[in-house]
This record gives structure tokens, C-alpha cells and sequence, in this order.
């Protein structure tokens, strides 16, 4: 990991970098249109890769952060060997939520989650990504 994150957005660079290093998935920010095409183009993407999932958050997403947002919401989830998705109620994609949740904590952020593996992962970012 880098020096200590000074902002939210920093610290939302450094889960995605912690994420790719610990959770073997494919991580990417501000990455397609919407939830749809984001896990399609990224099942394929691990696939190539050959990593066991992905996690992400969308344009849309992005937008929201920049009009101020204090969250967001991250897609996630497993995959096979084939790049097809094996997200809902998956042990793998639990695996990952649980990653999500540890890789947050370590670099400052907070992350609301119930354990539900069809539900999205909230990153808390009190004053948005400038704070």
C-alpha cells in the first residue's frame, strides 16, 4: 500500500489497488455505462486474466461522487473459468464481499454490507471525495 491516503478519493484508489493485489479480482473504477455492461465486460476481463471475480462501480456511480455523493455502491462477484458470472449466493462472491469489507477497513473507509451476496457494498465517504 501507499504512503497514508490524505483524501476519500485516494483511499477509494487504495481499496482498489488493495483489492486487486489480495482479492485476486479484476477492480476497476468509473468502468462502463451501468451495473449490466460494467459485470459483462469485466466477467471477460477475469476470464482473460484468469481471476476469480470482479468489483467495480459505474459512470453513474461516478457521476453521483461528483455532485457530491458521500457513498458508493460497488458491484461484485464471482466468476468460472469461463468468465461466466456464478455471482448469487455464491460461497466465491461472499468471499469477495468479505474482502470488499477487510480491504475498506485497511485503508479508512467504512463499508455497509449485510452479508447478502445479491446485495451491492456501500462505501461510506463522509464530505465526498475531496474529504
Amino acid at each position: 500500500m501507499g504512503q497514508n491516503p490524505r483524501n476519500n478519493n485516494e483511499r477509494l484508489n487504495e481499496l482498489f489497488k488493495e483489492l486487486r493485489r489480495t482479492a485476486k479480482v479484476v477492480a476497476r473504477r468509473n468502468f462502463s455505462c451501468c451495473s449490466t455492461c460494467a459485470s459483462a465486460e469485466l466477467n471477460e476481463v477475469a476470464k482473460e486474466r484468469n481471476k476469480r471475480g470482479v468489483v467495480y462501480y459505474h459512470r453513474q456511480d461516478n457521476d453521483s461522487l461528483k455532485e457530491g455523493g458521500e457513498y458508493v455502491m460497488l458491484g461484485y462477484g464471482a466468476t468460472n473459468a469461463e468468465g461466466i458470472s456464478i455471482s448469487c449466493n455464491s460461497a466465491e462472491s461472499h468471499r469477495i464481499g468479505v474482502a470488499i469489507q477487510k480491504a475498506a477497513r485497511k485503508v479508512g473507509l467504512s463499508a455497509k454490507w449485510n452479508g447478502d451476496v445479491n446485495m451491492k457494498i456501500e462505501i461510506q465517504l463522509p464530505g465526498g471525495l475531496s474529504a
